[in-house]
C-alpha cells in the first residue's frame, strides 16, 4: 500500500515546492515595489537602484566601483542611444561606438559631435572632406553651394572670387592705367602638409581690363 502512495506523495511535494517558489517571487517583487523607488522605476533595490522600468522609460546602467547601478530615464544620456526590445518588454540605453560622438541615433550613426569635431554623414571628423565646408553654427559639413576651386597642389579648397576692386595707381584712383584686385578665401585644407596660403600675381592693365591676385 505504501508503495502505491509514494508517487502521490512525491507529486504533492513537487507541487508544494513550485507554489512556494511562486509565492517567494511574488513576495520579493512586492517588497521591491514597496521601496521608495526613483521616478520611472517599476522595481528597485537599495544596492542596485532600478531593476525594471515603467513603460516608455529606458534603463541606464552606470558602473560605480565594482557594482552597476540602474536608473530609469525618459531619454538616454549623451554618448548613448535607446533600444526598445518589445518582445522582452525592456528598453535599454546602449553606448555609442563612434569616436568623438556626443549623441547618436544608433550604434554606428552619430547625430552630433564633441567640441572641435565636424559631423559628416553620421561620423565625426577633424576637417570636412573634399567638396564640403564647415557650417560653424551646426558644426556639420555641408556641400559647397557653388563648385569650389582647388589649389594647384590639391591640398586646399578655395571659394569663389570676390568682385573686382577699384582701379588704383600708386594708391590713387587711376585715370588711364592701374591695377584692379580681387581675392578668394580658403574653405578647407587637406593633406598632411600645409599648402602655401599666400601667393600673388599682379599685372598692369587699362581700367577696362582685369588683373589677377591669387589668395589661396
Amino acid at each position: 500500500m505504501l508503495l502505491y502512495l509514494l508517487p502521490l506523495v512525491l507529486v504533492w511535494a513537487n507541487a508544494m515546492d513550485r507554489a512556494l517558489d511562486r509565492w517567494s517571487s511574488v513576495s520579493r517583487t512586492r517588497r521591491q515595489t514597496r521601496l521608495n523607488c526613483p521616478k520611472g522605476c517599476h522595481t528597485c533595490s537599495k544596492l542596485n537602484g532600478c531593476i525594471t522600468c515603467l513603460p516608455r522609460y529606458f534603463i541606464y546602467l552606470e558602473r560605480l566601483d565594482m557594482q552597476q547601478v540602474g536608473s530609469c530615464l525618459s531619454s538616454c544620456p549623451e554618448g548613448h542611444f535607446g533600444v526598445r526590445r518589445e518582445r522582452r518588454g525592456v528598453s535599454i540605453c546602449q553606448k555609442c561606438k563612434l569616436d568623438n560622438c556626443d549623441t547618436c541615433f544608433s550604434r554606428n550613426f552619430c547625430m552630433s559631435c564633441k567640441g572641435g569635431f565636424l559631423l559628416h554623414r553620421g561620423t565625426c571628423h577633424e576637417a570636412c572632406p573634399r567638396g564640403f565646408i564647415a557650417n560653424n553654427r551646426s558644426s556639420e559639413c555641408r556641400r559647397t553651394s557653388t563648385p569650389a576651386e582647388t589649389s594647384e597642389d590639391g591640398d586646399c579648397i578655395t571659394g569663389q572670387w570676390s568682385q573686382w576692386g577699384p582701379c588704383l595707381n600708386t594708391r590713387r584712383a587711376c585715370k588711364k592705367r592701374g591695377e584692379k584686385l580681387r581675392t578668394r578665401n580658403v574653405m578647407a585644407i587637406h593633406g598632411s602638409e600645409s599648402p602655401n596660403l599666400s601667393r600673388s600675381e599682379t599685372e598692369q592693365t587699362v581700367p577696362s581690363r582685369t588683373s589677377t591676385l591669387l589668395h589661396k
